[in-house]
């Protein structure tokens, strides 16, 4: 095996950790999507400054809906997105919103003409859109920074193993582009603390031991959450902004973000290649247990729902140097972490060998003890 001693020294790891402590998730092979806007009235619209902020609130649930009821398409998810700024449902604003979709993959190399197959095919998804939810308390993920489209694939695959995957998409704060600063940080975190605000009302949702899924900035977004947010256990980070420079100083710069401050466990799941990894900021994190994971053969879209999509289209991004199989290795990396905190035996943990070829670097460190 290429990684036999690597492999089983990061299984030996996660059984040591107690992330999300979920011994009770039950798994759903049914699931159902729903989504809703809000207004936050405390904060300006980000179309005339007048007060109140539309926040959509995108979740993904187990349900009891029948198997047979018809599921949604990737194309619906799309049409979702073209909703997050309470615009009037249009074709003209839907082909609006899929042209704004493909900038950032064709900005990565993206065949437009496969691009383009994607929004006119009937891919098929696994969500029912608004079944009811399944009975019991389910615990609670956030999706942090993207749209309900970008985390399609992994908020279903997360309501199939009995989590609430709970996403607000990403705006500025006075405009529809996000400030790229510290001003951006702090918006998507308050968004996030006003959905939780909404959704507390809701006496199945189980708030304490949540865990913050942060992709690219939302990787500082969802760590400062957590340092407010007590109810957050568990933080992972999909090739975050903490693990450069540029994320290390909008930490630095927090009031409310210092190292004494992070408690969450926290996973860091990133690209070992990229020239600007800056760990060291992680590292400092003394009070929190922290696990680091680099891959090979990955890029930053292998984080989003373009990872999966990669799989089933061959080129879509073109001749190029990538893993296919790096979504579903970040996704078994992710699953692996959840269940690490059940009852679930290392041999059920266990992946097939060729899933881990592109491991290239594990790293733990415990907290300091405090008692």
């Amino acid at each position: 095996m290429k990684h036999n001693g690597l492999t089983s020294l990061f299984f030996a790891l996660l059984l040591q950790l107690s992330t999300a402590q979920q011994a009770n998730v039950l798994e759903s092979d049914v699931i159902g999507f729903s989504s809703r806007i809000e207004v936050d009235r405390s904060r300006p619209s980000t179309r005339d400054g007048s007060f109140g902020r539309l926040i959509q609130i995108n979740t993904w649930y187990p349900t009891q809906a029948e198997k047979k009821a018809e599921r949604m398409l990737f194309s619906d998810y799309l049409r979702i997105k073209s909703a997050e700024m309470g615009e009037t449902a249009s074709e003209e604003n839907y082909r609006k919103t899929v042209e704004e979709y493909y900038q950032w993959p064709l900005s990565q190399g993206a065949d437009k003409a496969l691009l383009d197959s994607i929004a006119s095919a009937k891919l098929p998804m696994n969500a029912i859109k608004n079944a009811s939810m399944a009975e019991g308390k389910h615990p609670v993920v956030l999706l942090i920074h993207g749209s309900a489209v970008d985390f399609a694939f992994l908020g279903e695959s997360l309501a199939e193993m009995g989590y609430v995957a709970v996403n607000v998409p990403i705006k500025g704060y006075r405009q529809q582009e996000l400030d790229v600063n510290s001003i951006g940080m702090e918006t998507e975190i308050r968004d996030y603390e006003f959905a939780l605000s909404v959704l507390s009302e809701n006496e199945q949702l189980n708030l304490s031991g949540m865990i913050a899924i942060g992709f690219s900035f939302g990787g500082q977004s969802a760590l400062g959450l957590a340092c407010r947010n007590p109810n957050i256990k568990s933080v992972i980070s999909y090739d975050g902004g903490i693990g450069d420079r540029f994320g290390a100083r909008l930490l630095n710069e927090s009031h409310f973000c210092a190292p004494e401050n992070v408690k969450a466990d926290l996973l860091h799941i990133y690209d070992a290649s990229f020239a600007r990894t800056y760990l060291d900021k992680i590292k400092s994190m003394v009070y929190a247990k922290r696990t680091l994971v680099g891959l090979n053969k990955i890029a930053h879209w292998h984080f989003t729902s373009f990872g999966h999509l990669a799989s089933l289209i061959p080129g879509l991004f073109g001749e190029n140097k990538f893993a296919l199989n790096g979504y579903e290795t970040i996704l078994r990396i992710t699953k692996a972490y959840l269940n690490s905190g059940s009852e679930k035996t290392q041999s059920e943990l266990k992946f097939p060998e060729t899933e881990f070829d592109l491991l290239h670097k594990v790293e733990y460190f415990e907290p300091i003890k405090t008692d």
